[in-house]
């Protein structure tokens, strides 16, 4: 039998009505129990901010950062990161 374990939280905060921020953190960490290659995966974890700002009714932009992290059984780990920018015009 397999076991992993799994967290996560979010929260958002409204500055405006038109601009708010929000954040969320993930974990999952996997328990199995057998013996299991080192390069298999053992945890890993992501988090995430972004800004969203409504200027008009059908025009918004946001920003987003992430960044991740992956660990194996061997002690290995690598990390991700990203940055994104949006702009959404609604017809």
């Amino acid at each position: 039998m397999e076991r992993a374990t799994r967290c996560c939280l979010g929260l958002q905060y409204n500055f405006r009505p038109n601009l708010f921020v929000s954040g969320s953190m993930s974990q999952m960490r996997y328990l199995p129990d057998h013996t299991v290659s080192p390069d298999e995966y053992k945890y890993g974890w992501v988090a995430t901010a972004n800004v969203f700002w409504n200027m008009t009714p059908r025009m918004q932009l946001g920003a987003e950062v992430n960044i991740g992290k992956r660990g194996n059984f061997s002690g290995q780990h690598r990390y991700a990161r990203r940055a994104e920018l949006m702009c959404m015009f609604s017809f």
